[in-house]
């Protein structure tokens, strides 16, 4: 008599689904691995490359990294020397202007660590705001040096964009972080006075800038604002918000007691 073929029973289907499910766990062990060292090193190949494209930039056009930086030559886009969309990091990273022992250094957020480990370069990000993001707002720039002419007036004036961020290292070496606040752009060395966020005008005792031209970002952890309750402490100037709703970051300018919601108000900037 034939034997009549009735098909896989269901615990022979189960059993090849996990067998199928164990190996392609031991081929995401293998292969996920070897794919996050692929894009480490073609980030440091880019990174690389960077450098290479900013000496040949200065010896071609007289420049030093004293009149003409590595973080302006990012910010710059490379000066068309290479390209801006393909030069980047395949994680995702944001470069930065870095040093190790006296040389300039690209930083990528995402690849770079510390000497001795310890993780990404946390100095290339705003504090508090590592909850939200990849893995939080990283400064646009290192805060401008100075150059002065004969007569004291500051020679490299230039434009920071509202909503701009930057790292300021103050007299004691801690790094901190401003964002600028007001409404129209602000000028860096608009006045001999006006060249460190936290200037002073040593002939009136008054600050340089306004209260809500550079603000520094405070010591509060970032708030998501989906989250925010009738018990969060009311926020105030400097605090930092994620607005989830839009995906974007706010930092307060206004004084006193803030509940109105970011973007809704004069009370918020967008921080860029």
């Amino acid at each position: 008599m034939r034997k009549i073929d009735k098909g896989f029973s269901l615990v022979e289907l189960l059993i090849v689904v996990i067998i199928i499910g164990i190996l392609a766990g031991i081929l995401y062990l293998v292969v996920g691995p070897s794919d996050d060292m692929v894009r480490e090193k073609a980030c440091g190949g880019n990174r690389a490359t960077i450098m290479l494209a900013l000496d040949g930039y200065r010896f071609s056009n007289g420049l030093n990294k004293e009149n003409y930086t590595l973080q302006s030559f990012i910010d710059d886009k490379y000066k068309d020397t290479i390209s801006n969309n393909e030069v980047k990091c395949p994680s995702g990273g944001i470069y930065s202007a870095g040093e190790e022992n006296g040389r300039e250094k690209v930083i990528c957020s995402v690849h770079s660590v510390p000497s001795g480990g310890g993780g990404p370069v946390a100095s290339n990000y705003i504090p508090w705001t590592s909850t939200f993001g990849n893995p939080g707002i990283p400064p646009n720039s290192t805060w401008p040096t100075p150059e002065y002419n004969s007569n004291g007036t500051v020679v490299n004036q230039i434009t920071l964009p509202t909503g701009s961020t930057y790292a300021y290292v103050n007299s004691s070496g801690e790094t901190e972080f401003y964002v600028v606040g007001a409404w129209s752009n602000v000028v860096f060395g608009r006045n001999k006075y006006a060249v460190t966020p936290d200037a002073v005008d040593p002939t009136t005792g008054n600050n340089i800038w306004g209260a809500t031209e550079i603000i520094k970002v405070s010591s509060r952890e970032a708030v998501k604002w989906s989250d925010v309750t009738a018990s969060t402490p009311a926020f105030g100037i400097g605090d930092v918000v994620y607005h989830d709703a839009t995906g974007k970051y706010y930092i307060a300018r206004g004084f006193g007691n803030i509940w109105n919601a970011p973007g809704s108000s004069g009370n918020w900037v967008e921080i860029k």
